[in-house]
């Protein structure tokens, strides 16, 4: 009733390589092979996402720096429009 989850891939990669073996009988073009990859081929896949993943991080690091100052420059310039705001209404009331 319960299939094992090992069991689901192993049948998946099976009907993909029996499918890819009917595409190559039928003269159609099949690049690459589905195998077990080895270690050193784990590790090119990992440092090359790694390295795809670090850029994408910097650059999304960029703008929200980006931003972050933005707000903090918006902020800065609020702060002064409020207090020259309530200086002058000081003044006024002082002169009346």
């Amino acid at each position: 009733m319960y299939r094992c989850f090992h069991s689901d891939t192993t049948n998946a990669k099976w009907a993909i390589r029996k499918r890819i073996k009917k595409l190559n009988e039928n003269g159609s073009y099949c690049s690459g092979s589905i195998h077990d990859p080895s270690i050193p081929e784990l590790i090119a896949l990992f440092l090359t996402f790694s390295g795809l993943l670090y850029t994408t991080t910097v650059q999304v690091n960029q703008v929200l720096a980006s931003i972050k100052r933005k707000k903090s420059m918006d902020t800065i310039i609020l702060s002064l429009v409020a207090s020259v705001c309530t200086f002058l209404i000081f003044i006024y009331w002082l002169n009346k």
